[in-house]
């Protein structure tokens, strides 16, 4: 419970703690080391337009192009969708 963010603000902050300092707060408060590859959005979140449109405006204004997100990793990549549950 709780894991999951709706928010669009609280998502950005995520992206951008995890993009810029390699670390991930938990629900709990909880601060850990976290190296990803990608992002997923799930379609079935009811924000989930909302959270992508706001990870678009971070990107542009961070000068982050989505791709190449780790400027000390080229190899690391990040895509960014929206993907849900068809059921």
């Amino acid at each position: 419970s709780g894991a999951v963010l709706r928010d669009p603000a609280e998502v950005v902050e995520q992206v951008r703690q995890i993009l810029m300092e390699g670390m991930v707060t938990t629900n709990t408060g909880a601060r850990l080391p976290l190296q990803v590859d990608s992002l997923c959005v799930h379609g079935d979140n009811p924000m989930a337009v909302p959270i992508l449109q706001a990870l678009d405006h971070f990107f542009r204004q961070s000068g982050i192009q989505k791709g190449n997100l780790w400027p000390s990793n080229p190899l690391a990549t990040v895509r960014c969708s929206s993907t849900g549950n068809s059921a």
